[in-house]
């Protein structure tokens, strides 16, 4: 039996991995930040552990977009269109959101100037924490606002 996947279904699925994606690349800045905090013979491992991170998110993200790129080249469907969606909008909304956290965190870091010149971190150490905020709050918050009714408890 033939299973064919609708657009509005090959949408959805590739906005849940890409989600999962966003996730591991905030983990990758996370040890990337972490490695400029702890000593040096753990670092190694923390590169290593980033490596393979990275590494992971590409593989999601490549296996996130395939059944979109299969579709267009197979040309199964004559004109790719975003299916609107649930989960679309979901995805929409959860950038949106990482831009204003990521706003609000640099107007953060900007009121602290004079602390941050007391820690003599690089520049490097700022853009990934940038980075990280900004990546662990599309992954999170699409996974908010996607959870099931049935796990808020209400009272």
């Amino acid at each position: 039996m033939n299973q064919t996947i609708n657009c509005a279904e090959s949408v959805d699925t590739m906005n849940k991995r890409l989600a999962i994606g966003f996730l591991v690349v905030s983990l990758v800045y996370a040890l990337d930040v972490l490695g400029y905090l702890i000593n040096e013979p753990l670092k190694i491992y923390l590169n290593h552990t980033g490596n393979a991170l990275a590494i992971l998110s590409i593989l999601i993200v490549v296996f996130a977009m395939w059944p979109i790129f299969s579709q267009q080249i197979t040309k199964s469907q004559s004109k790719y269109h975003e299916a609107e969606s649930f989960i679309t909008d979901a995805m929409h909304s959860s950038i949106r959101i990482s831009w204003m956290v990521t706003l609000f965190f640099l107007v953060l870091m900007m009121s602290l100037d004079n602390f941050r010149e007391g820690l003599d971190l690089p520049t490097d150490f700022y853009f990934k924490l940038i980075f990280f905020v900004m990546m662990f709050t599309v992954g999170a918050s699409f996974f908010f606002i996607t959870r099931d009714d049935d796990d808020v408890e209400s009272n």
